[in-house]
């Protein structure tokens, strides 16, 4: 993961905003100004803005033109840590000496710097001497004596001013005084450094560059010095320079570059929606993304998230996101707490069912208006990131309103994943999307299914299932048979999904319905054919019911059962394919040996069904076969068992049950009690509730349900006799 550095530039070749002709501008003007009175140039701009590269850059101009023996001394003066005016000034002296004393030139070295370091030291001998009135006198008198003759030698400090002034003049060498970061000062401390330069302003020969920004810079001369802080700036100042703002066009090349250069080279790659990723860069970076430092900011935030969760966020939300999180934090806080106006699709309370768009907007607007957003831009990037968010305020935004994707996409907008954005943690992912990938792209069928059955033992089976089904149309052609034939053999060993509070679909319905999508997805039906047949042939008995609902499906796809006409997009094989199908299961029902394997499969009774509706001969043969025995008659007609939920509970019934047409009720109450009881280690735990329900509804006349209670009751009393 590559991160960028604030540093300002040194050399023209550096240059990423076009600033190269000012700077030299600049430079110019450094060099070519002869005259001997000292001068003032402002460099204005904002933070951020590259003034540090554009004085970089005109220096390396000056340099350029500059004759050896007449380049100019380049002081860079850092005003921090100093303790007081006297110090401050008393740091910009010695600094002039040390950038003298570093001078290729030894008559400068020889005349100037003696000149300039006995005026520093005079300066600083001066500074000690306390001038705070008569309760002093005793200390001044003690500096004094220490000083000895060394005031008289020396003479007083506008003389040596008047020295170093002659010297400066006489020695023709130019100096070059840089003085930036003036506007991260406190007013305090800038009041001082614009004190000083005024003092020393007017040294022959010394130009002086000052960086900083305008507006910050006014107000704090303004607060500090009590006066009008443009008109302050404009008695110091003599050449104002403002930096040419940014080209936005080429500042977003610049990020789009550096952007593909901070992508992770992960082993899985990471996926770049191009559509999408423009209308993201257009609505939620960009407006907010102004110099070179805050796209700085940006990208290294971005780096350190992305760089931990690209296998489980959307390359595109996570850069919004990240945006606004540096550049408009306000705006982020507020969206980590705002998950249901974003991503639920639901009336707030503040309004009515009637609620307009504009009534949306005018909500939101006030809101980002309270907290000091600018809101046309916070509802545009919003509703670019949250397609809920955009019906509410009525912005239809072409790339980014498409929902479909919105889950395989890992967008932030779904509801589950929309938390990892903000607490960026990777370990509370129900399935890591990489696992997923693996399902999709690499494991082999056997590891494909132990993958999957670990997955439903972790309890996570239906999350897998709905991320599975969000990428189906990324599946491989070639892998589309291998993972279709995976879920339908471990569908019925699926757990989870099935709630009976909620009446929520099993995971065995949700893996039956991908398997059959992704079947679709083969071009033609002589494949589809030959998928199905080989499910035939090759399918344990257990997976028999699922092929029999699937062949269902067919032949409602046909209009072929009762009150259904066509329905084309299911119509996965030709009508002479599935009537060969039915052929051959019908033969692979026959041969289900022992028969009592039966009673086990799940779907049994649409197989039971299907079986008497397309060879009630066969059916009746071996359904004869199987009531022989009195465990499986009992056994079978426990499945026959409708299950209920209500308010006092939940149960079973064999109200409105097909078993009458098998046995009569007398035939099967003494069934139960004179085999069911009497062999109750053969039945599960479900089948003694169900015998139990039979006993108690007979009892009760059938006239109201029997709760799963009431009947574990009875199976107890049944254990102790």
């Amino acid at each position: 993961m590559n991160y960028n550095t604030d540093r300002a530039i040194t050399k023209v070749e550096d240059d990423l905003l076009g600033r190269s002709s000012f700077s030299e501008a600049l430079g110019k003007a450094l060099y070519e100004y002869d005259a001997k009175d000292g001068l003032v140039i402002g460099l204005y701009g904002k933070w951020g803005t590259g003034k540090t590269s554009i004085a970089n850059m005109a220096l390396q101009t000056v340099t350029k033109y500059a004759k050896p023996e007449k380049a100019p001394i380049i002081v860079r003066f850092s005003p921090w840590n100093y303790s007081d005016k006297d110090n401050l000034i008393s740091q910009f002296f010695h600094t002039l000496c040390v950038a003298v004393a570093g001078s290729d030139n030894t008559e400068v070295k020889k005349y100037v710097g003696s000149t300039l370091k006995e005026y520093a030291e005079l300066f600083d001998a001066l500074t000690l001497i306390p001038s705070v009135g008569i309760a002093a006198a005793a200390a001044t008198k003690g500096i004094a004596k220490l000083l000895g003759n060394h005031l008289e030698k020396r003479g007083d400090l506008d003389t040596r001013k008047k020295n170093l002034e002659e010297a400066l003049k006489q020695s023709n060498q130019k100096f070059i005084v840089i003085i930036d970061d003036i506007d991260r000062l406190t007013n305090s401390q800038i009041l001082d450094i614009f004190q000083l330069v005024k003092q020393v302003a007017d040294f022959p020969n010394v130009i002086y560059l000052l960086l900083m920004d305008r507006e910050i810079v006014k107000n704090a001369l303004t607060n500090v010095h009590d006066c009008d802080g443009n008109e302050y700036l404009g008695k110091i100042v003599q050449v104002p320079f403002e930096i040419p703002e940014i080209d936005k066009v080429r500042l977003n090349e610049i990020m789009r570059a550096k952007l593909v250069e901070s992508i992770p080279e992960k082993p899985r790659g990471v996926t770049i929606d191009y559509a999408y990723w423009t209308v993201v860069f257009r609505n939620c970076v960009s407006p907010y993304v102004l110099t070179l430092r805050d796209m700085n900011r940006v990208l290294n935030t971005f780096c350190f998230k992305f760089d931990m969760m690209h296998s489980e966020t959307s390359f595109e939300d996570m850069m919004g996101i990240t945006t606004i999180e540096v550049l408009e934090p306000e705006l982020y806080c507020w969206v980590t707490n705002h998950k249901n106006d974003l991503c639920v699709r639901k009336v707030d309370p503040w309004t009515s069912f009637n609620v307009k768009n504009d009534d949306y907007r005018s909500y939101y607007s006030e809101v980002f208006r309270k907290l000091g957003i600018d809101s046309q831009k916070a509802i545009r990037s919003l509703a670019t990131l949250f397609p809920v968010f955009s019906d509410k305020v009525g912005y239809s935004i072409k790339s980014a309103n498409d929902v479909s994707n919105i889950r395989s996409g890992m967008r932030v907008a779904n509801e589950e994943r929309f938390d990892l954005y903000f607490v960026l943690d990777v370990e509370n992912v129900k399935v890591p999307r990489y696992t997923i990938k693996d399902c999709i792209f690499t494991l082999s069928p056997d590891e494909l299914e132990k993958t999957i059955l670990d997955i439903s033992d972790q309890g996570n089976i239906v999350y897998f299932l709905e991320e599975l089904e969000s990428l189906i149309d990324t599946i491989p052609y070639d892998r589309l048979q291998v993972v279709a034939s995976v879920l339908y053999g471990v569908k019925s060993l699926l757990k989870g999904g099935k709630n009976k509070a909620s009446l929520s679909l099993s995971a065995i319905i949700i893996a039956d319905d991908i398997a059959r999508n992704i079947i679709k997805r083969l071009n033609t039906t002589d494949e589809r054919y030959k998928f199905f047949l080989s499910r035939i042939n090759d399918c344990s008995i257990e997976e028999l019911g699922s092929i029999s609902n699937d062949l269902r499906r067919m032949e409602s796809a046909w209009g072929r059962t009762k009150a259904v006409s066509e329905n084309k997009d299911e119509q996965i094989v030709s009508v002479e394919q599935l009537e060969e199908l039915e052929k051959i299961f019908i033969e692979r029902l026959k041969g289900i040996k022992p028969i009592n394997k039966f009673i086990g499969i799940d779907d049994w009774y649409d197989l039971y069904c299907y079986w008497y509706q397309y060879d009630r001969e066969s059916a009746d043969v071996f359904f004869a076969e199987l009531m022989k025995n009195e465990i499986n008659k009992l056994k079978f007609f426990c499945r026959l068992a409708g299950h209920w939920i209500g308010n006092s509970g939940s149960g079973w019934s064999f109200i409105n049950s097909p078993y009458r047409q098998y046995t009569s009720e007398e035939e099967f109450t003494n069934l139960i009690l004179q085999v069911g009881v009497k062999h109750m280690n053969e039945f599960s735990e479900t089948e003694q509730l169900k015998m139990a329900t039979y006993i108690l509804e007979s009892a009760n006349g059938e006239e109201e349900n029997i709760t799963e209670q009431e009947a574990m009751n009875l199976v107890k009393k049944w254990k102790k006799t």
